[in-house]
């Protein structure tokens, strides 16, 4: 198992060139159902950008806007 975390700052443009330059790679590295090598395994790859400057929440879980979870 990989794990990476970061702290970054960048505008909306470059977040939207960012993530497909993350697909991009994704693609490029990943085989289809019909081509995979030998010893290759699924992965399940995730990214999250998510503003890290919103406040907390006061009690319990909010959703990305900042309502409370129901």
């Amino acid at each position: 198992m990989k794990v990476s975390r970061g702290l970054g700052r960048m505008r909306l443009e470059e977040l939207e060139a960012f993530f497909e330059e993350y697909i991009a790679l994704m693609k490029k590295y990943s085989h289809g159902a019909a081509d995979v090598p030998p010893g290759a395994r699924p992965l399940y790859l995730r990214l999250l950008a998510l503003p890290a400057d919103l406040p907390a929440p006061p009690h319990g879980r909010s959703d990305p806007n900042g309502h409370p979870a129901e």
